[in-house]
C-alpha cells in the first residue's frame, strides 16, 4: 500500500456493514469518504465499490464532490461574504440545502412536483423552506457549542431537552427534559456567547495572575471570521473568553469576563507588536481549573 494512503478499507467495510444493519430500509447519505488528501488518500473506485456492495439494505445517496479544507472554507466565507442558508452550499459544488434538510428530517416526499431539475434543487412549501433556513442559521450560529455537546455525549447519547454549560466543570448538563418538542428550534442551548481561544502557558499564567488584561489576535481571515459578526457589521458581543492552555480535554482552562474587543496596537510586554491586532479586553476570572500558587516569604 502507498505510504501516503491512510484509509483502512477493512474498517470501512465493517462500518458499512454496521450501517447497513442498523439503518435497514432508511435513507442514508455520505460522501466518498476516505478518498481525499486529508482523510485517507484512498482509491476512489475501490471506495465506491465498497459503498455499493455493503449498502444492499439501505437507500444510499453518495455525494461526490471535492471537499474544501478548513482554510479554503474560511477564505471563501470571507471573500464572498457567504453567511448561511443556500449560498453556504454553493461551495460544496452541487449540494442543495433544502433537499439535504428534507432527506435528513424526513420531508423528502413534501417536495413541490416538477422542481427536480432546478439549479438549486427541489423546492418545498414556503413554511418548510423557512423552517430549513431557520434551522440552518441556528446550526451555523451555534456550531462550536453543538460540536462540543455532541462530542461530550458521543458514547452515552443525547436526550431531547434543554442543556446548559457549566463553567466550572466545562461540561454540558441536561437541566430540563422535554418529551414533546414540536419545533426543533425550541431545543435551546442556553449559553452566553463565549470566545474559545488556545493560549500558551506564559500568557495563560499572566492572565491567571491578574496582570495581563488584554489578549491579542492577528487580523487575518481565520480570526476575523470568529470575531466579526457580518450580519451586524461589527464585533461579536462575547460575554466571556474561554482560555485553554493546550488541546487536550484535560488541559488547564479558565473562563474570563470579556469587556469588549477593539482594533489597535498591543502592548509589547503582553505579546503585542507594532502592527494592529484585535485587542480582547479582559475582566474578572469567572472560573478556572487550576489553583493559583500563593507566593511564600
Amino acid at each position: 500500500m502507498n505510504a501516503h494512503v491512510t484509509v483502512h478499507y477493512d474498517s470501512l467495510i465493517e462500518c458499512m456493514k454496521k450501517a447497513n444493519f442498523l439503518h435497514k430500509g432508511k435513507k442514508v447519505a455520505t460522501t466518498v469518504m476516505g478518498t481525499f488528501i486529508w482523510d485517507g488518500r484512498g482509491e476512489k473506485d475501490k471506495v465506491l465499490r465498497i459503498l455499493e456492495e455493503y449498502s444492499k439494505d439501505i437507500d444510499l445517496t453518495v455525494y461526490d464532490y471535492r471537499q474544501l479544507t478548513n482554510d479554503e472554507e474560511i477564505t471563501r466565507y470571507w471573500n464572498e461574504g457567504v453567511i448561511g442558508g443556500i449560498n453556504t452550499y454553493d461551495m460544496y459544488g452541487g449540494s442543495h440545502l433544502f433537499e439535504d434538510m428534507a432527506a435528513v428530517l424526513g420531508y423528502w416526499d413534501k417536495a413541490i412536483p416538477n422542481t427536480e431539475t432546478q439549479p438549486m434543487g427541489r423546492s418545498y412549501p414556503p413554511n418548510l423552506e423557512k423552517y430549513f433556513l431557520d434551522l440552518d442559521s441556528y446550526i451555523a450560529g451555534n456550531i462550536v457549542d453543538l460540536e462540543n455537546l455532541l462530542h461530550q455525549h458521543a458514547f452515552v447519547g443525547l436526550e431531547v431537552g434543554v442543556y446548559e454549560f457549566d463553567f466550572l466543570t466545562q461540561l454540558w448538563k441536561l437541566v430540563k427534559e422535554e418529551k414533546k418538542l414540536d419545533n426543533i428550534m425550541e431545543r435551546t442551548i442556553k449559553m452566553p456567547k463565549i470566545l474559545s481561544l488556545p493560549i500558551n502557558k506564559k500568557w495563560f499564567d499572566l492572565i491567571l495572575s491578574g496582570e495581563k488584561k488584554e489578549e491579542y489576535r492577528e487580523i487575518k481571515p481565520h480570526w476575523t471570521s470568529r470575531i466579526i459578526d457580518k450580519k451586524i457589521g461589527g464585533f461579536n458581543d462575547f460575554q466571556y473568553v474561554n482560555f485553554r492552555n493546550g488541546y487536550n480535554p484535560k488541559s488547564p482552562f479558565m473562563v474570563v469576563e470579556c469587556k469588549g474587543i477593539e482594533i489597535g496596537i498591543g502592548k509589547l510586554e503582553w505579546g503585542g507588536t507594532n502592527e494592529e491586532v484585535y485587542i480582547i479586553k479582559l475582566g474578572k476570572i469567572i472560573s478556572q481549573s487550576v489553583q493559583q500558587k500563593i507566593p511564600t516569604i
